[in-house]
Parts: C-alpha cells; sequence; structure tokens
C-alpha cells in the first residue's frame, strides 16, 4: 500500500518526524519499508537513490530521537547536551570537506558530504532546522489524538493545528457541534 506522506510541517526535519502519525485512533507508520524511505527522501527533495535495511532502521532510531528533542521545544523546554548525542553521532558520520561554489554568480561555502546516507541527510536537515529556526515555534498540534508536529511561521504565531483540511476541520465541526448542542 502507496501511503502519501504528510508535508504539512513548514521544515523538513518535522516533517520527517511527522512520518508517523495517528490514523484512525491507530499508530501509523508511513516508513514501512526501504521503498517508502526511498519515496519520502525524493518527495521532501533531500534524496533519491537506492536505500539499504540498515538506512531504514537509522532513519527510524533517529526520528525516535528527533521526536524527544521536538516534544521538550514544544512544552517550552530548552535543550540540554544529551539531547543531542544521537544527532551529533549521525552527523559524525560521514566525511565532509568544505567547498566554494557559485551561486548567482557569488562565491558561497558549501559542506560537502561524501558517504551521505540517508539518516546523515536527515539529521543535517534538522540540525539546519535547530541551529537556524526560532525554536519557541516549534509547536504538537493540538488535534486530539494528533501527534505531528509543525512550525509555526504565521504572522501572529497562532497556528494550532497541523492542518487546516484534517485536524483544524475536526476541531471546529467539534466545536460547532457541541455549541448546537446546548
Amino acid at each position: 500500500m502507496v501511503r502519501t506522506f504528510l508535508f504539512v510541517a513548514g521544515a523538513t526535519a518535522l516533517d520527517f518526524l511527522n512520518t508517523e502519525a495517528v490514523v484512525n485512533g491507530e499508530p501509523a507508520d508511513f516508513l514501512a519499508d526501504e521503498d517508502d524511505l526511498q519515496r519520502w527522501l525524493a518527495e521532501s527533495g533531500l534524496a533519491s537513490g537506492t536505500i539499504k535495511k540498515s538506512w531504514l532502521r537509522e532513519a527510524k532510531a533517529l526520528r525516535a530521537e528527533l521526536r524527544r528533542i521536538f516534544f521538550r521545544l514544544a512544552a517550552g523546554d530548552r535543550l540540554r547536551p544529551s539531547d543531542l548525542a544521537a544527532l551529533n553521532a549521525t552527523l559524525r558520520s560521514a566525511t565532509n570537506h568544505l567547498e566554494i561554489q557559485l551561486r548567482d554568480g557569488k562565491p558561497a561555502l558549501q559542506t560537502m558530504s561524501e558517504r551521505a546516507t540517508p539518516p546523515f541527510l536527515i539529521a543535517r536537515a534538522a540540525a539546519e532546522f535547530l541551529s537556524t529556526a526560532d525554536l519557541s515555534l516549534v509547536r504538537q498540534c493540538e488535534g486530539q489524538g494528533c501527534i505531528l508536529f509543525f512550525y509555526d511561521t504565521t504572522r501572529s504565531h497562532t497556528r494550532r493545528w497541523c492542518s487546516m483540511a484534517g485536524c483544524g476541520n475536526r476541531a471546529k465541526a467539534a466545536a460547532h457541534y457541541q455549541r448546537t448542542r446546548q
């Protein structure tokens, strides 16, 4: 069964985290096999190519670590060095070198990675997000039973749901139902 991935979070690292969700009240893992991981990587724009079995296991372990990190952030807690240990270990797994490339005719410093496995690419996206984003805007969806995360880039920073079409619509319909029952 081919599942549709949810790209509603506003950040690649959070979209990867959202490959685990609750569907019809049951936990669902959209990364059932290597093909799913390969498809997610391609759809996210991180990479394309063949996936090894060990990469799926490593990616899922990284996802669990990222979930702990983003739970802390969504709760308003500060990160501790121990929260980043697994992420840093994955980042150390590739051999890197610096290279200057031209972007729009201007020199730009780029980190080039050799042996960049899919878990490394995901970890790099997470590290870039964690080091550049306003982490106070990481939120967990308020939808009943929803476990998805998102980055709140709304002007008022009052986004409450992973998507209006899903959890937002259900919450508004439930609130309307409660008002009309009274």
